[in-house]
């Protein structure tokens, strides 16, 4: 019976953009005959056979997104082995490998400047307000202040009092600094009236 062989596994990392995943294979002075890498919708395979300057290598890694197998290609360099896999979906991928549970993705990426992910869909479906004019304007303030926080409840009341109504902001770190100044629409001149 002959002995088994097991290839090891190369070191690797990875980086993205929306539509382009790059695998960096860290193999040094690879013969392009002895490199064969297999690009499947959810796979990717990459068999280094042995050689005078490195030993047998194999990368198995069921993918985390689909990729355009037959647009997906292979950058030979004389100190790593680069593979470019063009997503389907322009999505964020979390990880390079699928995990064993079942994947879910949002339908857009989450915002840089925010921790918590926001369902933006939601959000305007929520914000969406029947009504015309002035009706439709005094309920979207409504909502904003009754799901608002504390400081913003309180940026709102102390900008629209101290401005006589001429503003409203949701920022307290910016309103709670000074009094808020009265700022009339343009055409528009503000008088004050003494008793």
């Amino acid at each position: 019976m002959a002995a088994e062989f097991k290839a090891a596994k190369p070191k690797f990392d990875y980086y993205q953009t929306e539509s382009v995943v790059t695998v960096s294979v860290l193999v040094k002075g690879v013969p392009k005959d002895n490199l064969k890498v297999e690009f499947e919708e959810t796979r990717l395979h990459l068999l280094i056979s042995e050689s005078e300057s490195n030993g047998s290598y194999e990368l198995d890694i069921q993918l985390f997104g689909a990729v355009e197998a037959n647009s997906c290609r292979t950058i030979h360099k004389a100190t790593k082995i680069e593979l470019k896999l063009e997503k389907k979906v322009s999505l964020h991928w979390t990880s390079l490998e699928a995990k064993e549970t079942p994947q879910t993705v949002a339908s857009l990426p989450t915002s840089y400047s925010s921790k918590k992910n926001v369902n933006w869909d939601q959000f305007v479906q929520k914000e969406e307000v029947e009504g015309e004019g002035e009706e439709a304007l005094n309920k979207l303030f409504q909502n904003i202040y009754k799901d608002a926080d504390e400081a913003t409840r309180r940026a709102m009341n102390k900008s629209f009092t101290e401005s006589n109504g001429t503003v409203l902001s949701t920022n307290w770190s910016e309103i709670g600094k000074e009094k808020v100044d009265v700022k009339p629409p343009d055409g528009v001149e503000y008088k004050t009236w003494e008793n």
